[in-house]
């Protein structure tokens, strides 16, 4: 047995972190998941429906059985209560998390260094554009960031946030570069006779209005294309930016807060929904760190502690 201490063990373990996100990334890529899932369960089948190699296929599903994705049993492939999250029909499925972190995010990490030094967002200096901008123009991106936010939005519970507003009967809600209605959803379903405006581009439409069709909340909620980075003009007693924030400097930050002030009246409530960095460092909020570092490397954004935010609302002349 290797005599190896434990720091020597950590290293070694972060420094191989890449393996992992490659080996979920690739089967997710190839729809192995998807596959066994649908019945093509043995590696002869599944090597030829893939197109790979089988020698090579075998390579890929030796670890997935270790990790428990995968059972193997006489030659046959089943998934997993974990393998499920990856298929396209698990009801919170994490494929397109997946596919997000390793298409897109890993790019822009390999490129960090670099990036740091020539004073670039890692994600333009891999791809060679900026992130949104590639989103654009790029449907099946722009299909894998929006299963990944999704999800992450589906995931900030605003349960007890909300149970602590007051009612807000026959009020409007707007929802800033609310994408597809994830948080738009969580509040009119909270609100029962509120109604809601989500403003996004023109390109998130469609999958807005299916999301809402989907949650039955057509009647109550329209989609209004618009750039928050230009002047807009619309109504709404509350208005909500989740997580878009991090997404941009400071100067462009400034600009959205500054449009949404400019449709607010001095009953108007805005509710910001972001990440706060806390002021000291401490061990227990590395996660939040890293996301820190994740935000610069594909969006060249920050996490930003509360006094942080403050100073923006300032100089936005927002008052809190």
């Amino acid at each position: 047995m290797e005599n190896i201490d434990i720091n020597t063990r950590i290293i070694m373990s972060m420094s191989q972190g890449f393996a992992n996100t490659y080996l979920l990334y690739t089967a997710c890529r190839l729809e192995i998941f998807d596959f066994i899932e649908s019945n093509i369960d043995t590696s002869v089948e599944l090597s030829k429906k893939i197109n790979i190699e089988n020698v090579i296929l075998e390579k890929i599903l030796r670890p997935l059985v270790a990790y428990d994705f995968l059972e193997e049993q006489n030659t046959k492939y089943k998934l997993t209560e974990k393998g499920m999250l990856l298929t396209d029909k698990s009801p919170r499925s994490l494929k397109g998390y997946v596919l997000y972190c390793g298409g897109i995010c890993a790019k822009s990490w390999a490129m960090m260094a670099e990036a740091a030094k020539d004073r670039k967002t890692p994600y333009s200096l891999a791809i060679g554009t900026e992130l949104f901008a590639e989103n654009r123009k790029d449907e099946k991106q722009y299909n894998t960031f929006n299963n990944m936010m999704n999800f992450v939005s589906e995931g900030v519970l605003l349960a007890d946030f909300l149970n602590d507003i007051e009612d807000i009967k026959g009020k409007r809600i707007v929802d800033i570069g609310g994408g597809t209605g994830a948080i738009m959803t969580q509040f009119l379903k909270h609100f029962r006779s509120a109604s809601g405006t989500i403003m996004d581009l023109e390109f998130v439409k469609e999958k807005a209005l299916q999301k809402l069709k989907e949650n039955s909340l057509l009647e109550r909620c329209e989609f209004v294309s618009g750039d928050f980075f230009k002047p807009f003009s619309i109504s709404g007693d509350i208005f909500v930016l989740s997580r878009v924030l991090h997404d941009w400097n400071d100067e462009d930050s400034i600009k959205i807060l500054s449009h949404i002030r400019s449709n607010m009246t001095n009953d108007s409530i805005l509710y910001i929904i972001e990440l706060i960095i806390p002021e000291s460092i401490t061990r227990e909020n590395v996660e939040v760190y890293m996301n820190d570092l994740q935000i610069w490397a594909v969006c060249g954004g920050t996490e930003r502690t509360l006094s942080e935010y403050c100073n923006l609302f300032q100089k936005s002349r927002i008052k809190i």
